[in-house]
């Protein structure tokens, strides 16, 4: 099922039980208002009914009495007029009765009555004269009192009992209301987790496949079942991979074999060229040796170019093998500063080297952490103005020290167990480099910026190749501000162990290191 479905059927259906429940209440409260207006129109006429039935009784009982003592007829025609007011009354409560008991009260004042009626023919023909009918008159006119006491306590509790259901049904609606609303906010969070983890993980997996990418494994692949969205941007994420491997493994292909290729025309031509210098053929002119110079020099830097391109392309196909054996660390600077002292005697009085006094192993590849030296060292000296210094410098740190580092630089990885480590920076008094640019430096073909806009020669590839290396080690490698002014580049190499510990290194400031 789609997300935009799940979403679609889980908002459709968190408004169809919102719906639901506001028609409930809309019904809810229109009952009560029925029943508080019914309440109000039954108040209303017993309280109309009731006073208008006791006036009528006070009116018989007062122009009956009147008219014992007076015998005035007038107050016959006010007693008569009085008696069809009582009637119309009971037969208005007759009509408009709403309960069981209201109806059986009612009865009762209907036959009181009809036993008034005798007596009320009797006042009516002049024959109340004696005492005992007005006694009896008294006696029924109490009575008829006390049975309409009963229909007004009869019509209270018909509100009473309106009122209880009105307070039950609104009870009722808050029950439904709390019990409607939990479920609604369970369903709520059900259909959310349900949501955010289909869609976290999806994320989550294309998250893992962008990493592994950047990270140049074009073998990874997403899972794409389902009928999601997710599944079917996993199959196209595959289907880019692919392609995107299928381009790199060209892409290594091609440079490994043109550099191979390469390299043995190249070889020939810097023989020919030192044929011609060493003079076989023939004397050379100044101008003529300058010119096999230059050559001699381009053919050199274009046979590095490529023995870089060879060992990039080994790295990444994973056919580069390393020869981990215990090394001296004087055996790893040492022979790099002499490579570079070599190729440059001019400037061989630059490089400054300060090394631990203790003797210190590191279990490493020889042949390749020393390429990374020269590498470093080559740079170093390229990017250094003329007479400048170029200082590497080896560190022994305690294994609490290379824990404090691992912790405190990103870029840094953690040994399994805290063991010393040992931290080589190399140091120059270049232009520096830009901070936007210390990441990516050590990325294939990338090339810094230097003030003002130049780049210097080269393909991009010498830091690459380090890093390689040292992540091959388990060691790792950046770049920081030197404070004298330049760059420098740290490795760190924590396979190491130090054959006597008679001194504690205080001179790394691992702040410093950690920039």
């Amino acid at each position: 099922m789609k997300v935009t479905t799940k979403l679609s059927a889980a908002f459709g259906l968190l408004v169809v039980v919102l719906a639901a429940l506001l028609v409930y209440h809309v019904r809810t409260n229109r009952a009560v208002v029925v029943a508080n207006h019914e309440l109000a129109e039954i108040s209303s006429r017993l309280q109309l009914t009731s006073s208008r039935q006791i006036a009528a009784l006070n009116q018989l009982e007062e122009t009956a009495g009147k008219f014992w003592v007076t015998r005035d007829t007038g107050y016959l025609a006010l007693f008569d007029r009085a008696f069809r007011d009582f009637d119309r009354g009971l037969d208005e409560l007759t009509a408009n009765a709403q309960t069981e008991q209201e109806r059986e009260a009612i009865d009762a004042l209907a036959a009181a009555w009809s036993e008034f009626l005798p007596i009320a023919a009797q006042v009516n023909r002049d024959a109340l004269v004696t005492d005992p009918p007005a006694r009896m008159l008294e006696q029924l006119l109490a009575s008829l009192r006390f049975q309409i006491r009963r229909v007004v306590d009869a019509s209270q509790a018909a509100i009473r009992d309106r009122l209880e259901a009105s307070a039950s049904a609104s009870r009722q609606a808050e029950r439904v209301s709390w019990m409607v609303g939990a479920a609604t906010l369970l369903l709520t969070l059900l259909i959310a987790t349900l949501i955010v983890r289909s869609t976290s993980n999806g994320l989550q997996r294309l998250q893992r496949g962008t990493q592994q990418v950047s990270l140049g494994n074009f073998e990874y692949r997403l899972p794409d079942e389902g009928g999601d969205e997710f599944a079917q941007l996993a199959r196209d994420f595959n289907v880019m991979i692919r392609r995107l491997g299928e381009l790199d493994r060209m892409k290594r292909d091609f440079l490994s074999k043109v550099s191979h290729d390469l390299k043995t025309p190249l070889a020939s031509m810097h023989e020919t060229v030192q044929v011609m210098l060493d003079g076989v053929p023939g004397p050379l002119t100044a101008r003529q040796r300058r010119l096999l110079d230059l050559t001699q020099d381009s053919a050199a830097r274009l046979s590095s170019m490529i023995t870089k391109i060879l060992d990039l392309s080994a790295i990444e196909a994973g056919a580069l093998t390393l020869e981990v054996r215990p090394t001296p660390l004087q055996s790893l600077v040492q022979p790099a500063v002499d490579t570079i002292q070599l190729a440059d005697p001019a400037r061989a009085t630059q490089v400054q080297v300060r090394l631990p006094r203790q003797p210190v192993l590191v279990e490493c590849d020889r042949d390749r952490i020393v390429q990374v030296l020269v590498n470093l060292l080559e740079n170093a000296i390229k990017f250094s103005p003329e007479g400048a210094p170029v200082g590497v410098a080896a560190h022994l740190l305690t294994a609490e020290q290379a824990e404090s580092l691992c912790a405190a630089h990103p870029r840094v990885g953690t040994a399994a167990t805290p063991a010393p480590a040992v931290l080589i920076e190399v140091s120059d008094r270049g232009p520096g480099v830009p901070d936007a640019d210390k990441r990516r430096i050590f990325e294939h073909f990338f090339q810094s910026s230097q003030p003002g806009g130049h780049r210097r020669g080269g393909v991009g590839l010498g830091l690459a190749i380090c890093r390689e290396i040292v992540d091959l080690h388990g060691g790792s490698i950046w770049v920081r501000d030197n404070p004298e002014g330049g760059s420098t580049f740290v490795v760190l190499l924590q396979r190491v162990h130090v054959r006597t510990p008679d001194e504690t290194p205080s001179f790394l400031e691992l702040e410093a290191s950690a920039v």
